[in-house]
């Protein structure tokens, strides 16, 4: 490695950078090649640590054997997937050791398994008290959490007042009040204020529950602790049940001016969702008006009444930049979610200063026929090419396929669907990805978390944490579903 000698350590780091965007592999070959290609390899590969159970259980264990204090202080985002707790004593060992050894994070995703019988296991008070103490030591920014039972939430207020973003997905509560096991952990410092968020994600079902325990300490003015969602930039919520949209509704409200982002996942809900309640809610902020929207019958813009569906209620503000969507065909949903959408988007009393459009069409009760396909296809093409917005730079459609052997009959569908986004491809409007996702995860959630890291599907499928899945662990995934 003679060559390299003369060369400054500065151009030697920047080829890393550049290898990094590239491939792993390659990362790995360099650490190990060249001592000054080792440091700035070492600092990448650790960028993202994913400890995936149970199939790489030993993933924790190898992490702590490199794990000196001098490599903790390079990871930042750290993901455990499909954990249950209590499976493997040695395991649970080594994951609460490498959380005590993190330096600084920026984001946390926790993502546990779901047991024989399709149970979810509580965080015992030993992992929670390791996790509440790792979010304060390490200053962790984000947090998400998916399959989570009593997660500690109240803990979370009272230790951690550094945290910005927050997403619980299919999360519950098993307590009907504001109660949990550990008032809070001896040794950490305590909120003296409320927990200003700037990004809030929310589903619907039990986790309502839990919501209002994140959010209690607002009804309490004397507590120092809480969640105060004035500054709040982005909001998103996976359902549709009538409570969690007057949740969102309010935050909306306290958020005003400074909410930039809204997401809205209609393809996963909780089954005990009140459907036919969403339209009875009372809106504490401005109704849109609805003079216009799409029927399908005839696939043509038509003036009418609006029509008593399950979305009409929820408006957008103004100041929405970013307007994310999530629905897939399954019956009368599709044709609510789609009213609604080109309602708002068409309505003359909403001129947000929207920049960027992401529609992520789910895999659900796809049309039964070609010709319904291309049709509804047609129908939103010119809906988007329908759009005016001044600052409008960035439309993105996202096909999600389900994730099970397809017939030839749905691949077909699939293929016509996106040929007919082609023609508005080829005006600059949009752009058109595929999106290889499990049936149960959250498209929407999925999906931003791979635009924002910039991850396409040449990366393969997408996990839970928006991260590339490697093939051999993702056929292992589908025989144990199929077992």
């Amino acid at each position: 490695m003679a060559v390299f000698s003369h060369i400054p350590q500065e151009i030697i780091d920047n080829i890393i950078d550049e290898l990094a965007c590239d491939s792993s592999s390659s990362l790995h070959t360099c650490s190990t090649t060249y001592r000054k290609f080792t440091a700035r390899s070492q600092r990448h590969l650790l960028f993202r640590a994913r400890i995936v159970f149970p199939s790489r259980a030993e993933d924790a264990q190898d992490l702590l054997r490199v794990l000196r204090p001098d490599l903790a202080r390079h990871i930042r985002h750290i993901s455990i997937i499909n954990y249950v707790e209590f499976s493997n004593s040695a395991a649970d060992a080594d994951l609460q050791r490498v959380l005590q050894t993190l330096v600084f994070l920026h984001s946390f995703t926790l993502c546990m398994g779901i047991v024989d019988g399709g149970w979810i296991v509580r965080l015992s008070p030993a992992f929670t008290s390791c996790l509440v103490t790792m979010f304060a030591l390490t200053q962790v920014v984000e947090i998400n959490v998916h399959y989570v039972v009593d997660f500690p939430a109240q803990l979370m207020l009272y230790h951690c007042p550094h945290i910005r973003a927050v997403s619980f997905e299919q999360c519950f509560s098993t307590s009907t009040a504001c109660i949990i096991s550990l008032p809070f952990i001896p040794g950490l410092p305590t909120s003296q204020g409320p927990l200003f968020l700037d990004t809030l994600h929310l589903s619907s079902g039990a986790l309502l529950q839990f919501a209002r325990e994140l959010n209690a300490a607002i009804k309490h003015p004397h507590s120092p602790f809480g969640i105060n969602s004035s500054r709040l930039r982005e909001i998103a919520m996976v359902g549709y049940a009538p409570k969690l949209i007057s949740y969102v509704m309010d935050c909306m409200r306290f958020a005003g001016a400074s909410l930039k982002v809204f997401s809205w996942d209609i393809c996963h809900t909780d089954p005990a969702d009140d459907v036919d309640g969403a339209s009875k809610i009372v809106l504490r902020i401005q109704i849109i008006a609805k003079e216009i929207f799409l029927t399908h019958s005839t696939g043509t813009w038509e003036k009418a009444l609006p029509p008593v569906g399950r979305f009409g209620p929820l408006g957008i503000p103004d100041s929405i930049e970013t307007l994310h969507i999530t629905f897939s065909f399954d019956t009368q949903r599709a044709s609510s979610a789609l009213q609604w959408l080109a309602s708002t988007l068409s309505s003359n009393d909403f001129h947000p200063q929207l920049r960027q459009l992401v529609l992520v069409i789910g895999p659900k009760g796809f049309p039964s026929s070609i010709n319904t396909v291309e049709l509804t296809a047609l129908w939103m093409t010119d809906m988007i090419l329908m759009l005016k917005y001044q600052d409008l730079r960035q439309v993105l459609v996202y096909l999600m396929k389900a994730d099970s052997a397809t017939a030839s009959e749905e691949n077909r569908k699939w293929a016509v669907m996106r040929d007919t986004f082609i023609q508005c491809e080829r005006q600059g409007k949009l752009k058109t990805q595929w999106l290889d996702i499990e049936a149960l995860e959250p498209g929407m959630s999925v999906t931003l978390r791979a635009l924002e890291r910039g991850i396409t599907l040449r990366d393969g499928h997408l996990g839970e944490d928006g991260e590339p899945v490697p093939v051999c662990r993702l056929r292992n995934m589908r025989s144990r579903k199929d077992a």
